[in-house]
């Protein structure tokens, strides 16, 4: 069992036990309802991946009860947004097509790409297209929402070698049903480390400024802000490249607040970290002793041990999973509270690997881009639901909306 020891600057020791939930119920399988809702949208919006594959005959498994049939499934087409959605988890999900076009002028066949931004409710089964662009071959960009404290952002930029280089950003309407992709406000000309940018307020944190050596490897490390609003940025540097107090990769953002993390799988140890607003330096550490790391691979860091993170107002998430048994976990810490982490829910999932984790209001959202699957934790009603998308796709988020 994981135990942790909470330590805070400057530096106290408090004993600590961990607090073992008991399982929720089995989680429903909704693979086949939202398929359906999902290709009828994506029919009349004209959008989507061209990959349209079905899970649905994967074996889920919860814990404690056996997963019900799910309800007979409609198709209904998107339609205009209503005071339905609101209180119910909104996904973001974001997707490509590929494609070419031959110029008979010029002779050049131009390889490019439709980008678009679906909005998923899975409570009522719909889906509107809330964002969408185009990218060529020889301009190539990304596009993908982020979520915070009740808004919607959308990011763009041009790839970098490593990861998308993200360099504008544009806040949008969460309950739009037209396109809500602009041009944005330019932040840098370059890329942005992924797992190295948040919002807080009006406020981007981001590390960026990238340097390449002989061997053609890029490094980040200058961590900077820019206030976000209308025209060209001019951003100003908080941390240079080295500094102690660098990104840690998990840089997020809830309720007014700045979070880091970090997991070092050698040690067993996972360190929580609290972020000046002011200067972007650390300023609170809880660190938190995992025993059983070794039971779950040998590994280095949170990236190669397959360790996901996610922050809501006052409580931080982390996720897990076993390859061994393909078992899935999810762990609870709650700033200010008892010195103990929660084991909130545990299942196993054949072919889901671990790749997006976010969270709002209580729910967490655990995806599985490339196997087009989804899975929605509710930590306050104990269940969870799985979701199987008709397309592939990346840097989902989740919404949920109380106004």
């Amino acid at each position: 069992m994981s135990q942790i020891v909470n330590r805070r600057r400057p530096e106290q020791t408090r004993p600590a036990r961990p607090n073992r939930k008991p399982r929720m119920p089995g989680l429903r399988r909704n693979m086949l309802a939202v398929m359906l809702a999902m290709l009828g949208a994506l029919t009349a919006c004209g959008g989507g991946g061209s990959d349209q594959s079905s899970n649905s005959g994967d074996a889920v498994s919860g814990p404690g009860a056996a997963n019900p049939a799910p309800a007979s499934p409609s198709s209904p087409a998107p339609g205009p947004l209503g005071p339905s959605e609101l209180g119910k988890v909104m996904l973001y999900l974001a997707t490509s097509e590929s494609g070419s076009t031959y110029d008979p002028y010029s002779g050049v066949t131009i390889q490019h790409a439709g980008l678009s931004v679906f909005r998923f409710v899975p409570a009522i089964n719909r889906i509107n297209q809330v964002a969408w662009g185009s990218s060529a071959s020889y301009a190539a960009d990304t596009l993908a929402p982020y979520t915070v404290d009740d808004r919607l952002f959308f990011r763009s930029g041009s790839p970098g070698p490593e990861i998308p280089g993200i360099q504008r950003w544009s806040e949008a309407d969460p309950l739009a049903t037209t396109n809500q992709f602009f041009a944005g406000q330019l932040i840098q000309e370059g890329a942005i480390r992924r797992g190295c940018s948040a919002v807080v307020g009006q406020r981007y944190f981001f590390e960026g400024n990238t340097a390449s050596d002989l061997f053609n490897r890029t490094y980040y490390g200058e961590l900077r802000v820019v206030t976000l609003g209308a025209g060209a940025a001019a951003s100003m540097l908080l941390l240079p490249r080295a500094d102690r107090d660098r990104c840690r990769g998990n840089l997020h953002s809830a309720g007014g607040k700045l979070y880091d993390a970090e997991f070092d799988g050698t040690r067993g140890l996972m360190q929580l970290h609290r972020r000046s607003l002011d200067n972007g330096r650390i300023v609170e550490t809880v660190p938190l002793a995992i025993t059983d790391s070794a039971s779950w691979g040998p590994c280095g860091s949170a990236i190669d041990c397959g360790y996901k993170f996610a922050f809501d107002d006052g409580v931080a998430y982390f996720a897990r999973k076993r390859i061994g048994d393909q078992r899935v976990q999810l762990w609870r810490y709650r700033f200010g509270g008892p010195a103990a982490i929660e084991l909130v829910y545990e299942t196993t999932l054949s072919g889901f690997d671990l790749n997006y984790m976010d969270s709002d209001d209580g729910y967490v959202m655990l995806a599985h881009g490339p196997g087009q699957k989804v899975l929605v934790i509710d930590t306050l009603g104990a269940k969870a639901e799985l979701y199987a998308t008709p397309f592939k796709f990346f840097d989902p988020q989740i919404l949920i909306l109380r106004r």
